[in-house]
């Protein structure tokens, strides 16, 4: 089963990936968002069983000696080295049999087979139960892409089911 959580920008996708975590156990990551005034300054991976953080995401204007670029979607760069960190997490977690897993933030990269594309698919290969949040403008595109039939929709804020 992959539940999605969905919603509008800022609509609470992230905070209800933790609060599914707390409640069903397992491991993934989930994205932390660090802004400048209004202005979305990066995002950090946020390894859900251990708390360990590492940037992932950062604004055109903002840099970072240890960033690396491996692609980008806007004024928003992907670094690799995070990307692949987080790869081998959800690989070993998958081969340890973890359940449930969680990826936060799945989006327009992934249906260029770029961002986190081969964590998507390796979670959906491994039949787990996984949660994934996406905008809700994407729920239709994504779920076609990754052949996703069974799912259950649920809403940054509210459950349905």
């Amino acid at each position: 089963m992959v539940g999605i959580v969905t919603g509008k920008i800022n609509s609470g996708k992230t905070t209800r990936m933790k609060a599914l975590h707390q409640t069903h156990g397992g491991d993934g990551f989930i994205m932390v968002k660090t802004m400048d005034g209004q202005t979305v300054k990066s995002y950090h991976a946020l390894r859900l069983s251990t708390g360990e953080q590492r940037l992932l995401v950062l604004r055109d204007g903002y840099n970072d000696l240890t960033f690396k670029e491996v692609t980008r979607i806007g004024p928003y760069r992907f670094d690799r080295h995070t990307l692949a960190w987080m790869e081998a997490t959800m690989q070993d977690l998958i081969h340890s049999g973890v359940s449930p897993l969680y990826l936060d933030e799945v989006g327009k990269l992934e249906l260029k087979g770029e961002g986190f594309h081969s964590i998507l698919k390796a979670m959906i290969a491994s039949d787990k139960a996984c949660f994934i949040s996406m905008r809700e403008d994407l729920v239709h595109p994504i779920t076609q892409a990754y052949q996703l039939n069974a799912y259950l929709v649920k809403e940054g804020n509210e459950k349905h089911g």
